[in-house]
């Protein structure tokens, strides 16, 4: 992967509605070329474009769910996979190749719709899947791709945690699902999704940002196009209390190749998200580093989906 490609990615990481002139001049290219690019990873489906909605203020509770298969046969995993892929409450699904099989991340009004739609899904696969854990999730946090550019601003985005319940206009419920299903709309085609006026949308858009229920716009990359490798890591800390799970975060913050990380509750306290171009021992350093007593660390193959709200 190019510096130039590393660029791009890294940008369109922080914020995937980036005007075209902006980004030109970050890559110091023309608009042309920058488009161009730009165009040609979303043709080769090198990324996927994403809209960062806090779930908690609009009312939903998260749980990430491992699912091992005891059933290897391809059509019994492509049943399974085809109904996760259907089911609009699982905001995320990745493919793990050790560990855990299936990571699903459920987003449901309540544990209650959620326990129901996961006994559900288990009966109808009871002789395909089982679960390995369910871990209702607390707060998120997302850091920049450093390992794609290494000398950039180190600030973490927070969402999710404790937060106040947002009630949404119409026009504020439409635009936001229309920003969710589209996060690099034009405001002319999101007034054809919505049937609102441009206006309208610029005004409602601003306020959604501004009360941070959108925190922002991202996108995910495709680990076979691009080349990157993706590990999920779950740590069970050495004792508990609000300094050591700061000094994992601190940890985390540093870290050039964990771009994300999530406050959990069960068994394990945290997931991290791992990146790298080239093949680290992140988990290594981590044990060295924190005070950890139990791990699992599951290579990702795949991601299935990423989003953030249903």
């Amino acid at each position: 992967m190019n510096k130039k490609t590393k660029k791009i990615l890294f940008e369109l990481s922080r914020n995937s509605r980036i005007p075209t002139n902006l980004l030109a001049k970050k890559l110091k290219s023309s608009p042309q070329s920058t488009s161009y690019l730009v165009n040609q990873l979303e043709k080769k489906k090198v990324i996927n474009y994403e809209t960062i909605a806090d779930a908690v203020k609009l009312g939903y509770t998260n749980v990430l769910v491992g699912f091992n298969y005891t059933s290897f046969e391809h059509a019994d995993i492509k049943k399974v996979m085809s109904s996760l892929e259907k089911d609009k409450q699982v905001i995320s699904i990745l493919e793990g190749t050790r560990g855990v099989d299936i990571l699903a991340e459920y987003c449901h009004r309540n544990l209650s719709a959620f326990n129901k739609e996961l006994e559900e899904f288990l009966t109808s696969f009871s002789k395909i899947i089982d679960t390995r854990f369910m871990q209702p999730v607390i707060v998120k946090h997302h850091f920049p791709r450093k390992y794609l550019v290494p000398n950039c601003d180190k600030t973490d985005l927070v969402h999710c945690g404790d937060r106040e319940l947002e009630v949404l206009s119409e026009n504020e419920d439409r635009i936001l699902k229309g920003i969710a299903m589209n996060p690099k709309a034009s405001l002319t085609a999101l007034s054809r999704i919505t049937g609102i006026s441009t206006k309208a949308i610029t005004t409602v858009k601003k306020n959604l940002e501004k009360r941070n229920i959108v925190r922002g716009y991202t996108c995910s990359i495709g680990l076979k196009k691009s080349g990157i490798r993706k590990e999920i890591i779950f740590l069970r800390l050495t004792g508990r209390g609000v300094n050591r799970m700061r000094q994992v975060v601190e940890y985390a913050q540093q870290s050039q190749n964990i771009i994300g990380l999530i406050k959990i509750i069960g068994y394990y306290h945290i997931m991290l998200n791992v990146e790298s171009l080239n093949e680290i021992d992140v988990l290594s350093n981590i044990r060295s580093n924190l005070p950890i007593e139990a791990y699992l660390s599951v290579p990702i193959k795949s991601v299935i989906r990423e989003r953030y709200i249903p």
